[in-house]
């Protein structure tokens, strides 16, 4: 006999019920209640029954406008979300530490996500802004664009004879010479950043051109165009359209005033001044490179084209020599340069990986502490399920929380981003602002972040929680599924953790190294003063005499470059005993006078240093190499005194006499080998005055020097840095990442602890009772706590297995970019691992401590 729902059931029904809906409502009825019938008996299919006509009857019984929909369809309309909200709202009000860890969590996820992605996006945003950016390249020499720098006549060679070619620009930076003095009536400043260019320069840069004409600005030498910045500094309020600057010997006339160069350009100038001032700049020499030339291809034109037409014309020009490196000229786009030359890319990536790292953390935390939550409201899910909630009604109502959680989270996310802005951009050296270009890319982040979180992380809970069957739940019998997934999340996040703490340590290590290694120079109290045109560089023996004689000086010495910023020669070099067609390059070079080795304090091997007073001449010149230098021209040390060097092999005008050997020192940053270094005199290269001072009163040593300077060059300012500063400058990525990366690892793991604090919670409340029945039994806290413990502690240890083989391989990668470097060793893995299990203790031990104190009475009054 078919089961047949209770007849006051159904007279009720048909009482109430308008009859255009009874039909399909009540065939509804009894086919449920055929089906609960048959899977949990009468009684069970009884209580339904009644709650269903209940439910079907409540829009009839209700004073409500009339609809043509039924009951069950508007269910899922606003009444059920509304519902639906009520209940969120007030469970997160009933939990207040959940709602806060749950969503800090997140928020904290995502603040370090957004603030890394803007990171990010400005890193790849250098020099896009310009108008012709898709078609604008700078020429380059050699392999992967190692040389930058080009002849002269690049310009007029490639403009007449590459079709492709619309514009072509040079630019000299006068600063990379040193400071410079600018001279407006009775004030005098110190200036760096001054650039030379053709007068296409506007037409090809899209910089903000304020006042003045931007394609006739720099046709007629001795012209000038300042940034609004200076033009403010030195006319004040006065119009400086027509008014004149000295730049060292050269009175410059100003023709027009831009808006400040934006932080994402290669080019940062605050002068760009008329090639046609530069007498230098028609040299034609294809050995030489002292100019930036940038190439504007016309529209539609292939750069590839542009290349093979430049090496038809180098050919031309130098015969053979062109299937030389520094002969063969590529075109390398403007808006890679920064990513491709200036910086390591690979930073960026590893910040990018990051970012998305702890947002999963982030999303995984929230499903541990869903899943946590999973048995306590499993009661909720059960009755839902037996007054007739689907299993799809159910799983939109998780996903519902999720994307409020997510909501809420992204909105306190943006606000810690906004709040810590400042503290970022003093940490990594930028000047991030949510400005309107910044909202047009941090809106729709924001709305994927928050559309992902709400989709991934609240898929796991939803799906678990809504796949409960009423009956085990409604008896307490419901299990939350699914412990190697929550255990394997935690892995994941711990591996992670683990990379973050050893990539962490690595850095900071090789920092510690590269600050500390014995650079083979004394750099210590050594003072940096800069040199301009002018009286003090016509009379710099004098000046560096006199100052040789106060008693806080040690030495003095000239030079057109220090230690950290000397310069390659573009010329190859050769050497007796060279076969005709061998050569050296790279060679650096250093033109100093007899005191540079006692100044810098480097160690003297063979030989004497630099003659005093010695006046080069053709084939006379004193040569002072180091060790690398030796090597390359394939000499013992004891053998190269009395030896020929030539600086340029195609010429006898460079050669000259080796006089000494200098044992090797660090001239660059540790991440290269110690190349080949010549110290040589030429009197037109006089850029820097190097001054090392005794032991002793630093404030009062700095004051005789800047009186002895005032004495001698009384019309130019005083300026000085020091030598280990621009040594730490060549550092300063490193020591930007290693503090990154220390902040990002320590909220990386914060979040992962959260994540563990959560699955502790889950493990302690499912065996709370078993928690009882021990201590009942007579077990002690500390066996308890490491009852509760060992497990976590475990998976700790897989983590390690995990995450240490990663960070071992990618902390290799990186150190390879150093020539000189830290081993990696196990010492640093021991130390991650210590830490990775105090951490995970410490987080997991407050669960267990709690659990383990809990009066047991309680627990076995549990069920």
């Amino acid at each position: 006999m078919t089961p047949q729902p209770p007849r006051f059931l159904l007279w009720l029904l048909r009482r109430g019920c308008p009859p255009e809906y009874l039909e399909p409502l009540e065939g509804d009825l009894h086919a449920q209640y055929r089906r609960w019938h048959a899977r949990q008996g009468p009684r069970r299919a009884m209580l339904r029954a009644s709650l269903e006509v209940l439910l079907l009857l409540r829009p009839f019984v209700l004073p409500r406008p009339e609809s043509a929909e039924p009951f069950y369809e508007k269910a899922g309309g606003f009444v059920m979300w509304k519902n639906y909200l009520t209940v969120v709202l007030r469970a997160l009000r009933r939990r207040k530490g959940y709602t806060f860890i749950n969503i800090s969590g997140l928020a904290v996820g995502i603040a370090c996500c957004l603030l890394i992605f803007l990171y990010v996006r400005d890193e790849r945003s250098f020099d896009r802004f310009h108008e012709h950016a898709d078609r604008l390249y700078r020429m380059t020499r050699g392999a992967a664009h190692a040389i930058t720098s080009t002849p002269s006549n690049a310009r007029f060679a490639f403009e007449e004879t590459v079709p492709e070619a619309e514009h072509i620009v040079r630019v000299v930076d006068i600063g990379r010479f040193g400071a410079q003095v600018v001279r407006q009536e009775d004030r005098i400043f110190n200036e760096s950043r001054i650039y030379y260019a053709d007068p296409a320069f506007f037409t090809v840069f899209s910089f903000p051109f304020l006042r003045g004409d931007p394609t006739t600005a720099l046709e007629r030498p001795n012209t000038v165009v300042l940034t609004q910045a200076m033009a403010e500094k030195y006319f004040g309020p006065r119009d400086p359209l027509g008014q004149q600057i000295q730049l060292g010997n050269t009175v410059l006339t100003v023709t027009g005033i831009v808006g400040p160069p934006p932080g994402n350009t290669h080019l940062a100038f605050d002068f760009v001044g008329s090639m046609g001032t530069v007498r230098w700049a028609q040299r034609a020499d294809w050995g030489s490179g002292n100019f930036r030339t940038y190439m504007l291809l016309r529209d539609g034109a292939s750069p590839a084209a542009a290349e093979a037409q430049m090496a038809a014309v180098v050919q031309q020009a130098v015969g053979e020599e062109a299937e030389e490196a520094r002969f063969q000229y590529h075109l390398q786009p403007v808006p890679a340069i920064h990513l491709q030359s200036d910086t390591d890319a690979l930073y960026l990536y590893l910040f990018a990986a990051i970012a998305v790292l702890i947002l999963l953390i982030a999303c995984i935390n929230y499903m541990n502490l869903a899943t946590a939550r999973a048995t306590r409201r499993a009661r909720e899910v059960g009755l839902r399920k037996v007054v007739g909630a689907r299993r799809g009604q159910l799983v939109a109502q998780f996903y519902g929380e999720s994307a409020l959680m997510a909501g809420l989270a992204v909105a306190l996310g943006l606000g810690l981003a906004v709040l810590l802005l400042p503290v970022f951009n003093g940490v990594s050296g930028k000047n991030l602002a949510l400005d309107a270009a910044a909202w047009r890319f941090v809106l729709p982040a924001l709305a994927a972040i928050w559309a992902i979180v709400g989709l991934v992380a609240g898929s796991y809970p939803a799906l678990l929680l809504s796949s409960f069957r009423p009956a085990l739940v409604l008896k307490g019998q419901a299990q939350a599924r699914g412990a190697w997934l929550r255990k394997g999340l935690v892995v994941f996040q711990f591996a992670i953790s683990v990379f973050l703490i050893v990539g962490t340590l690595v850095v900071l290590q090789q920092l510690r190294f590269v600050q500390t290694q014995s650079l083979g120079l004394d750099q210590e109290r050594v003072v940096v003063l800069p040199l301009h045109d002018g009286q003090q560089a016509q009379d710099y023996r004098t000046l560096a005499e006199a100052l040789t004689q106060q008693p806080e000086v040690r030495a003095a010495t000239i030079g057109s470059g220090y230690p950290g910023r000397i310069r390659r020669t573009f010329n190859e070099a050769n050497a007796e005993g060279m076969a005709e067609d061998a050569y050296i390059d790279p060679v650096y070079i250093l033109s100093t006078d007899e005191h540079a080795v006692e100044a810098l304090g480097l160690t003297l091997l063979v030989g004497r240093g630099l003659s005093p007073n010695h006046v080069p001449e053709a084939g006379a010149h004193e040569y002072v190499l180091n060790e690398a230098a030796v090597r390359a021209a394939g000499w013992q040390v004891e053998e190269a005194v009395g030896r020929w060097f030539n600086l340029y092999r195609g010429s006898s005008e460079l050669r000259g006499t080796v006089v000494g050997v200098v044992q090797d020192f660090h001239f660059q940053s540790l991440r290269q080998e110690v190349q080949p270094l010549a110290f040589y005199v030429n009197p037109f290269q006089r850029s820097y005055l190097m001054v090392r001072l005794h032991a002793g009163d630093l404030p009062g040593a700095l004051a005789t020097l800047e009186q002895t300077w005032q004495a001698h060059a009384p019309e130019t300012p005083f300026a000085y840095s020091f030598l280990d500063q621009h040594f730490d400058a060549l550092y300063r990525a490193e020591q930007r990442m290693g503090h990154l990366f220390t902040v990002f690892a320590g909220l990386a793991i914060l979040i992962a602890c959260l994540g563990l604090f959560g699955l502790a919670a889950f493990a302690a409340e499912q065996r709370r009772k078993e928690i009882g029945v021990r201590k009942v039994l007579g077990a002690s806290v500390p066996n308890l706590v490491r009852l509760l413990s060992q497990d976590f502690l475990l998976l700790v240890a897989v983590a390690f297995g995990l995450g240490a083989p990663v960070a071992w391989l990618a902390m290799s990668r990186w150190l390879e970019r150093f020539a000189f470097h830290i081993d990696l060793g196990v010492g640093v893995f021991a130390i991650a691992f210590l830490l990775a299990v105090v951490i995970a203790f410490a987080t997991v031990s407050y669960q267990s401590l709690r659990a383990a104190t809990a009066n047991p009475i309680q627990a076995l009054r549990y069920e």
